[in-house]
């Protein structure tokens, strides 16, 4: 429950109502976008982007949407994974 006694779900539509001016499953594609860009900087939305975060980052059911094979320790460690053959730095570095 959010605090203002709303249930998240309420809490959103209430906020993207009043971001729109008017309901948001109303709008095209293109204002619902500008109305979520909106609410972006609100703390509910930084606590879902922190959700998210983290569970790409713990969750081995997101690795594979963003191509990380997981952690390193499971293949032997960096060292053993190509940690030295760092081609696109310069020689100068």
């Amino acid at each position: 429950m959010h605090p203002h006694g709303l249930t998240r779900r309420r809490f959103v539509a209430a906020a993207l109502a009043a971001q729109s001016g008017g309901r948001w499953q109303d709008l095209d594609a293109a204002a619902q976008i500008e109305a979520m860009r909106g609410l972006g900087n609100e703390a509910f939305f930084a606590a879902i982007q922190n959700q998210v975060r983290a569970g790409i980052y713990m969750g081995a059911a997101y690795w594979k949407h963003v191509g990380y094979p997981g952690p390193s320790k499971d293949f032997g460690g960096y060292l053993r994974r190509g940690a030295g053959e760092i081609d696109w730095l310069g020689e100068d570095s």
